[in-house]
């Protein structure tokens, strides 16, 4: 009977094991996709009200249907069908809502994974080209778009002329658009 007892409890211990890494493993998936799918339901539903329901909604299925994701094959492209379905599921119970036809949603649905890819490839082709400016046009393009200052308040804190900064934002995007093109092969 101890024996009994003793088989038990490994057994439930093993499972509470196994169901903790499938957790971690699940969250860890998610943490690294999750703006990448969130991203491609924006593109089906561009309400970011809406986009946070279907997110939440398709983040539950996606747990609920973890098991059945394989290991090592695609987890955005896994996400992305559950994201699909969920807003076409949303679409339909939420009539009210202005939205596209189901055929353009279907288009988008094929287009946007790729595009998403490119602008992430352009985007750290971007972050290399901008590690290569100067720290005075660093800064710049820090204070303009990271905290989205205005060209007013950035010639105020560098106590420039605005005319200058002008001049400074014009040559620094010319000298990204340069750098970009050049790593694309563009140029």
């Amino acid at each position: 009977m101890a024996d009994d007892k003793e088989q038990i409890e490994m057994s439930i211990t093993a499972d509470q094991n196994n169901q903790g890494e499938q957790v971690e493993r699940f969250v860890k998936l998610l943490t690294a996709n999750q703006h990448r799918i969130y991203t491609y339901i924006l593109s089906m539903m561009p309400n970011s009200s809406d986009a946070d329901d279907i997110m939440q909604e398709t983040t539950t299925i996606m747990w609920r249907k973890f098991s059945d994701y394989q290991a090592g094959t695609d987890f955005v492209a896994w996400g992305n069908a559950i994201a699909y379905y969920t807003t076409m599921n949303y679409r339909r119970k939420k009539k009210n809502v202005l939205h596209l036809s189901d055929e353009a949603i279907e288009a988008l649905s094929f287009h946007t994974p790729k595009t998403t890819e490119r602008m992430e490839h352009q985007m750290d082709r971007l972050s290399d080209c901008v590690k290569n400016l100067e720290i005075q046009d660093q800064r710049i393009v820090y204070m303009r778009y990271n905290q989205e200052m205005d060209v007013k308040t950035i010639a105020e804190r560098l106590d420039m002329q605005l005319r200058r900064v002008y001049r400074h934002i014009t040559r620094i995007h010319s000298l990204l658009l340069r750098c970009i093109s050049r790593s694309e092969g563009i140029l």
